[in-house]
């Protein structure tokens, strides 16, 4: 199976600089193909802020988070992250609107789009950014939330447009050699699936912060530390760019990973 971060990592989407109204226009034709071949018309946004529940919540001061959601790990035409063994089958984009044949068509077009038209991708993209930036004085952009690029590498132009137009640029992210922060305005959590203890106390230790998923039902608190580490409620909203550093980000279970009790993603309460 193809993967999506090696083709874009080693090939990068082109920076397409400004861009016209024939540009957007020859874009869509383009794309119009490829969304075709999954029955689909090529949507209004690329790049949209009702992909996923938790990206609407609202935030003081910020008049929206927007999102890049494709398909998740290996469930569309191209992998889109490579830890995945953990949590492959209990991905939380995996259930719900995420089991609609329609939703998952959506996703692995955006993903087939980004391997076989970059340049189209590219223009879309900026096209969306751009969009956002005129309606939103100050927003929220998560480029993966179901996929794990490294976008600093893949797209740093899209890091740099969105910032210059108002956006907080963040990301989880499973590869933990990562920057905490690839490129200004751009900041990861790492997320936690399968690492010790240790593992976890050694990045904080860094002012990195990781996500922790914990069995802990909606409605019911989060403890005030997690192995004598700060934890934050990552359930309040989804702009990870706002939180303090060197934290926990705990998060309750959801979807499949409620009843996961001893699988490597979700982890036990600690006091």
């Amino acid at each position: 199976m193809k993967s999506l971060i090696k083709i874009r990592e080693t090939e990068p989407l082109p920076d397409p600089g400004m861009i016209s109204a024939l540009d957007i226009a020859n874009a869509r034709r383009i794309a119009a193909d490829i969304f075709g071949a999954y029955g689909l018309s090529v949507p209004g946004y690329l790049i949209r802020s009702d992909s996923n529940k938790k990206l609407s919540l609202e935030i003081p001061g910020y008049q929206g988070i927007a999102g890049l959601t494709l398909t998740p790990a290996t469930h569309g035409p191209a992998t889109t992250c490579a830890f995945f063994k953990h949590c492959k089958d209990l991905c939380v984009l995996t259930h719900g609107r995420g089991a609609f044949e329609s939703v998952i068509k959506a996703r692995s077009a955006r993903v087939s789009l980004l391997l076989e038209a970059p340049e189209a991708a590219s223009i879309l993209l900026a096209h969306d950014i751009d969009r956002y930036s005129r309606a939103w004085d100050k927003w929220g952009l998560r480029l993966n939330v179901a996929s794990d690029l490294a976008w600093e590498i893949a797209a740093p132009w899209i890091i740099d447009r969105a910032r210059l137009g108002g956006a907080s640029i963040y990301d989880y992210s499973k590869r933990w050699d990562r920057d905490p922060d690839p490129l200004p305005g751009y900041r990861l959590t790492f997320s936690a699936a399968g690492h010790s203890i240790e593992e976890i106390s050694g990045k904080i230790s860094t002012g990195a912060n990781v996500a922790v998923v914990l069995p802990i039902d909606k409605g019911y608190p989060l403890p005030n530390r997690w192995h004598d580490i700060e934890v934050i409620d990552g359930d309040i909203h989804d702009l990870r760019a706002l939180d303090p550093r060197g934290v926990i980000v705990g998060l309750r279970a959801k979807g499949k990973a409620i009843h996961s009790i001893g699988s490597k993603l979700l982890y036990e309460v600690a006091s």
